[in-house]
Formats: C-alpha cells, structure tokens, sequence
C-alpha cells in the first residue's frame, strides 16, 4: 500500500515538473518526502515564486501569461496522476492544486464565471501537455 501512494505521489509531482519544464519555468528541485505541517505528500521547489495574492498587483499581458502557467501547472499533479493509477486516484490529492488554480484565475479574470472557464481552459492545456509527453 505505501508504495503504490509513494509511485502515485512521485506521477503527481513528475506531472508538475514536466509541465513546469515546458512552460519555462524553473524550478530547484522535485520530491515525494512528505512534508506533515504543509500537509502534502510532496511538491516542487520553484526557483522564482511569486506571490499573485497583492490586492494592489497590476495584471500586465505578461503576467497574466505567467499566472496561466501555474495554472497549468497547477493542474498537471492530479492529471499525471490520474493517468497512470486510475483506479487509486483520489481527488483530494489534487485538491489543494485545484484551488490554487481557481483562486490564480479569479484573479486575472474578476468573476467566478470567467475564473471557472479560464480553469477549465487550462486544465485542457495541462491534459493536452500531459498526453503528449
């Protein structure tokens, strides 16, 4: 039993990795060490991360493309995840990831609505990347 949530850990945190990579955006470091005061099984270190939650942030065209890349991102563990243990996958895992990337598109975005489709656009991005990787 641990190691079949050790292997669907690591596929989780390997989906961030490879979209992050494609993305261009760097990282330090991967790992499935459970980390129990974050509550995660595992996550990825980025070399760059930026706080999106300042209510004063102007949303350049630029920065609007980086918060859709961890949006992508975002998504990209429970994808991976979901792909090679269909059976063992637990949409709680990703949960945390949904959020984040719900919470980063209502902020580019302004509504819930638009938040919502924005999402569901990206998470469609992250499926795509992660089919054919």
């Amino acid at each position: 039993m641990k190691s079949k949530l050790l292997q669907s850990t690591a596929n989780h945190e390997a989906g961030h990795a490879v979209v992050a990579y494609y993305r261009h955006y760097p990282f330090k470091r991967v790992t499935i060490i459970p980390d129990e005061a974050a509550g995660s099984l595992g996550h990825i270190l980025f070399k760059k991360l930026r706080s999106f939650n300042s209510i004063e942030l102007n949303i350049t065209p630029t920065l609007a493309a980086r918060i859709a890349d961890n949006i992508v991102i975002s998504f990209a563990g429970g994808i991976a995840q979901q792909k090679y243990h269909k059976r063992g996958y637990n949409h709680f895992h990703s949960s945390g990831d949904q959020q984040s990337a719900v919470d980063l598109a209502f902020r580019i975005n302004g509504s819930s609505e638009a938040a919502n489709t924005h999402s569901a656009h990206e998470g469609a991005c992250s499926r795509h990347l992660e089919r054919s990787g």
